[in-house]
Parts: structure tokens; C-alpha cells; sequence
């Protein structure tokens, strides 16, 4: 008998090899705020926009990887001294969080209310500006969930700021923006994905439609990915490796993510792991452990039990990825703090593997 759920994603996906005339259909005659980074005004790109759509815009280009809640806090005043009525996010993870923060209007217009939303969960009045999202990298998904993701170094920590009507409006997929990509980006970017993916199946709110998209996904990326590694230009490739992206999306937008995610905040902000990387590489390790304690569905345990520990991990080595926690310079004592450390990290209550089993694995792995 299948459990009562729920399933909910209101973003309108577009899909595509036209970002620019699909995002001409959304726009319309609208005033847009144009979010994105250095990179895409060095390539050209901004000025393709502004020569192509007929809109006023108003551009924020400073946007850095990981952004920290100062910087994004510097971007939110600014943003008030823009009169627009939408806002186009064109760029990676990052780019679109950032884009999403600012989309949050309050009564106050300065970021103090947002850190609050962020902190503290405290009601504060709000309205969302719509947004359009154009990605460039298949990994975040940001697109398609209702969080922005950000970084906050001085207290190593990462928050997300998560409220119920934080969906971009539009979400354009066009595979040609990503064929550019270096193979770094390209392969973390796809492991943060199949990541996703994985952490939408041992979850304490997974459903049939959510396991779906996210066994699909698996499915690509392992079969794509290290082709894509082998012919970075390949566009087929690059086309189902972003669909698959777009799946994984599907897939953790409900769920949200689990324990791979909440474990990897340490190695992404204490070791310098990025992040996709660091989401990642202890995949098989959690994957050996949720098939010993049985946690899945038999048909999705049927599926998975053929991905063993030994292939997993030989398919990281196909792209280039260690899953020795000591190449990342992670060691037993690091491991057994961030286990302590689990029960502040809301991700990790969405797990459906028990922490005790999983860190023995983990520690078994040192020669």
C-alpha cells in the first residue's frame, strides 16, 4: 500500500536551445533586475541580452561563488536603489540564490529582516518579486527549489533561507549555455546532482513521484557523466546531463536534502572541498550502509543493490574523484566532530540512515 504524500513544484520549466528568445516570451515589456557574475558580462552574454530583449535593465553582475551573508547582504541594499518588476538570474547555484534572496521585498528594505527569516524563522512581511532563472551549470537546481543557499565563513556555517513561496516563476534550460563549462565545474556540478538525487531516496520524505525523478537521474548521470568528462563539447551529452539535472531537481524539491549534504558543510567550508565534490564522494559509503540496514522500498533496493560499493567508487575514479577521506585531509577526529555536530544541522534529520552505522563505515575506510 503506497503512504499518503503530497507533491508540490509550481515552477514553469522551459526547455530549449533558445535561452534568449524564451526568456523574451517570459519578459515581455516587464523592467528587469539582471543578476549574475563577472564571467557572463566578460564573455559577452549581458550584452547579447540587452541588445536582444526589449527591457529596461538594471544590472547586479558581483556575484561570487558561494555567497557569504555579507556580500549578499551588500547586494540586497543595492537592489533597493533599482525600480524593476522582475528579476532574471543567469548563472550557476550561486547566481540563482542570490537572485531568490533578493526577490524578498520586506516592509523594512534592509537585509536585517532577511537574516531574521534566516536565524530566527521569525514571521516578517514580505512579498516575492518574480523570478526568471536561466542556469548555466546542471547541478544546483536552484531553479526548481524553494531555498537559496548561503555562506557564512566567519562562524563556518552554511544557512538556508526557505520560505514557502521562494519558486522562481520560470526556469529556462538551454544546454548550449553549459557546453563552455571546464571540466572541474562540469563534473562537480553533476556530482552535486546525482547527490540530490541519492539524498531524495534514503529520506524520511520521499514519495513515488520524488523517487522517480531521482532514479531516472541516477540513472543518466552515471551513464553520462563520465562521457561528458571524455568530450566536454559534446552537445547530445550535454542536453541529458542537464535533464537529468532538472530530474534530480524534481526529485529533492520535495524532499530536500539529507545526509550527505549535512555532513559535507564541514568539508566545503573547513578543507576547502568543493562543494559538489565534498556532497558527493561518501555517496558509496552511505549507499553500502542504507542497503545493510534496509531502508528502501523493495523496488527501489532492487535498482540501487546493482550500483555495488567497489563499481561506485571505481566510477568516481572515472572522473577524476577520490573517495578516500584522507585525500581530502579529513581525518578520524574531524569525522567524529562533525558527527556531534549533526544534531544542529537540520538536513540530517531527513535521513533515513542511522549516523551510528554510517560513521563506522566512514572510519573503516582508514588504512
Amino acid at each position: 500500500m503506497i503512504k499518503s504524500f503530497n507533491y508540490f513544484n509550481p515552477v514553469h520549466i522551459h526547455f530549449g536551445y533558445d535561452a534568449i528568445r524564451m526568456a523574451s516570451n517570459v519578459l515581455k515589456d516587464l523592467r528587469v533586475l539582471l543578476v549574475t557574475s563577472k564571467g557572463f558580462v566578460n564573455r559577452g552574454l549581458v550584452t547579447e541580452l540587452e541588445k536582444q530583449l526589449n527591457n529596461s535593465f538594471f544590472i547586479i553582475d558581483s556575484v561570487s561563488p558561494n555567497p557569504s551573508l555579507q556580500t549578499v547582504g551588500n547586494l540586497y541594499k543595492e537592489s533597493y536603489g533599482y525600480d524593476f518588476d522582475i528579476i532574471l538570474a543567469v548563472g550557476g547555484g550561486s547566481v540563482i540564490d542570490t537572485a531568490k534572496v533578493l526577490s524578498v521585498r520586506t516592509k523594512e528594505g534592509n537585509f536585517t529582516s532577511i537574516t531574521k527569516l534566516i536565524h530566527l524563522g521569525v514571521d516578517v512581511e514580505y512579498t516575492i518579486c518574480p523570478v526568471v532563472a536561466i542556469p548555466t551549470t546542471s547541478g544546483t537546481s536552484s531553479e526548481i527549489t524553494p531555498w537559496a543557499t548561503i555562506w557564512d565563513p566567519v562562524e563556518s556555517r552554511k544557512y538556508s533561507l526557505h520560505l514557502p513561496d521562494l519558486w522562481c516563476k520560470h526556469a529556462i534550460y538551454d544546454p548550449h549555455l553549459t557546453v563552455s563549462l571546464p571540466e572541474s565545474i562540469t563534473i562537480s556540478s553533476g556530482l552535486d546532482s546525482l547527490s540530490h538525487s541519492f539524498e531524495a531516496l534514503w529520506n524520511i520524505n520521499s514519495n513515488p513521484i520524488s523517487t522517480h525523478f531521482a532514479l531516472e537521474a541516477i540513472e543518466d548521470i552515471m551513464k553520462y557523466l563520465p562521457r561528458l568528462r571524455e568530450d566536454l563539447s559534446d552537445l547530445d551529452v550535454r542536453e541529458k546531463i542537464m535533464l537529468a539535472s532538472c530530474k534530480a531537481g524534481l526529485a529533492f524539491s520535495n524532499t530536500k536534502t539529507a545526509i550527505a549534504h549535512a555532513i559535507s558543510y564541514s568539508f566545503t567550508l573547513e578543507k576547502s572541498v568543493p562543494h559538489g565534490i565534498a556532497c558527493s564522494f561518501t555517496l558509496p559509503f552511505i549507499l553500502e550502509t542504507a542497503l545493510s540496514l534496509d531502508v528502501f522500498d523493495p523496488l527501489v533496493k532492487q535498482k540501487l543493490i546493482q550500483i555495488s560499493k567497489k563499481d561506485f567508487v571505481e566510477w568516481f575514479g572515472s572522473l577524476g574523484v577520490s573517495c578516500s577521506f584522507e585525500d581530502y585531509n579529513i581525518t578520524i577526529e574531524d569525522l567524529y566532530r562533525i558527527k556531534g555536530q549533526l544534531s544542529q544541522i537540520s538536513r540530517s534529520q531527513n535521513s533515513l540512515v542511522d549516523e551510528n552505522a554510517l560513521f563506522s563505515n566512514f572510519v573503516s575506510q582508514f588504512s
